[in-house]
């Protein structure tokens, strides 16, 4: 199950790519970032299929991008230091010899 879904996943992503690379450019410059532009972001849009195709891709790869993290193992998080010390706890400590002696 979570391969299928892992694929779905993949190609989702890929066809949501390649449909944003194709839809046309609404010619939203520099200019209607400071309110030069007369269409802006709040106007309504045409709602064409390559904009619903787009939309449920999106929701598609929201529903697969949450099922993929939801349904991962929990594992403890844990740190370099605490394996570096757990490892010196074991180690025998060696002899050493003082050349001063």
């Amino acid at each position: 199950m979570m391969t299928f879904i892992t694929i779905i996943h993949i190609v989702t992503s890929l066809g949501l790519i390649a449909i944003v690379l194709l839809q046309a450019g609404k010619g939203a410059g520099l200019a209607n970032i400071f309110g030069g532009g007369s269409s802006g972001m709040f106007t309504p849009s045409s709602g064409g299929p390559m904009a619903k195709i787009t939309a449920g891709l999106a929701v598609l790869f929201l529903i697969t991008s949450l099922y993929l993290s939801l349904s991962t193992k929990t594992v403890k998080p844990s740190s370099i230091l605490e394996k570096i010390i757990t490892q010196e706890e074991t180690a025998v400590p060696q002899e050493t010899t003082n050349s001063f002696e």
